[in-house]
């Protein structure tokens, strides 16, 4: 799997998560591993950070609707 498509990934990820998930029983609890990557942190907004390969990932849920440019 390509980083790339795995950095895709985590991003869905946080849109299925927290208040209204898109799929039920996803737990958001600091330490809930997604593959190789381990959810460290997440916010009110609904900001979830992810530790992977060294590195924090973060993926977060528009605050407004997009609306195009």
């Amino acid at each position: 799997m390509t980083n790339d498509l795995f950095l895709a990934i985590l991003a869905m990820d946080a849109y299925n998560r927290g208040y209204n998930p898109g799929i039920a029983d996803l737990s958001d609890t600091v330490g809930t591993q997604i593959g190789t990557a381990t959810i460290s942190n997440r916010s009110s907004f609904y900001t979830v950070a992810y530790a992977w390969n060294g590195d924090t990932i973060m993926a977060s849920r528009r605050r407004r609707p997009w609306r195009g440019p």
